[in-house]
């Protein structure tokens, strides 16, 4: 599986910097899944658990609301 670079920042810090396989964040509309490739996409986050995947072991962060962005980048070869 293509993996991608994903952070997780507090107004105090940095939780998290890794490369991922997949993020499950709670959106306000409902939960969602975020893979490799994922068109760009700004989300409102609901109170709950925020996923990072990795080599299928998941590491979790309670999030109180936020809002979430998945960028898109292009690499030129």
């Amino acid at each position: 599986m293509t993996r991608f670079q994903a952070s997780l920042v507090s107004p105090e810090s940095l939780l998290f910097s890794g490369e991922v396989d997949q993020v499950d964040l709670p959106g306000m509309e409902g939960d969602l899944g975020v893979l490799a490739g994922h068109a760009p996409i700004v989300v409102m986050l609901r109170p709950g658990i925020v996923t990072a995947v990795a080599g299928g072991v998941g590491e979790r962060f309670v999030v109180f609301g936020s809002v979430a962005e998945k960028e898109c980048y292009s690499s030129f070869d």
